[in-house]
């Protein structure tokens, strides 16, 4: 059967608060997206098209699976979005979430990675 690979870097990463909702996904790796910027709201980060490059985690579910219409429903605010991350130092095709919103308000974190917002 079909997969969709899908690179999360925020909220949905391990030990943060919605990782459970990835519990039917299979964990890939730690990967990096460049051409991004990540800003957060002090709550959540949101990425958007710019120059840096943003760290993650890929994980993997079969295609069609109820779990991706849940993580669409949570992530309503961005669009699913096709790009090319390096995972385990080969470029990948996968999904990532890109805010659709104003990010001019919101804080800019320059390491591009959510675990370091602190």
């Amino acid at each position: 059967m079909a997969t969709t690979k899908i690179f999360v870097y925020g909220t949905l990463r391990k030990g943060e608060g919605l990782n459970h909702y990835l519990k039917a996904f299979k964990f890939l790796g730690v990967g990096k997206l460049k051409g991004y910027k990540m800003y957060s709201n002090g709550y959540y980060p949101m990425i958007v098209t710019g120059t840096e490059e943003i760290v993650g985690e890929v994980y993997e579910i079969e295609d069609g699976a109820q779990e991706m219409v849940m993580l669409d429903r949570i992530e309503c605010a961005y669009t699913r979005t096709k790009v090319k991350i390096k995972l385990n130092g080969k470029l990948t095709a996968v999904e990532t979430y890109v805010y659709n919103g104003d990010v001019t308000h919101l804080d800019y974190l320059e390491s591009g990675n959510w675990l370091l917002r602190f």
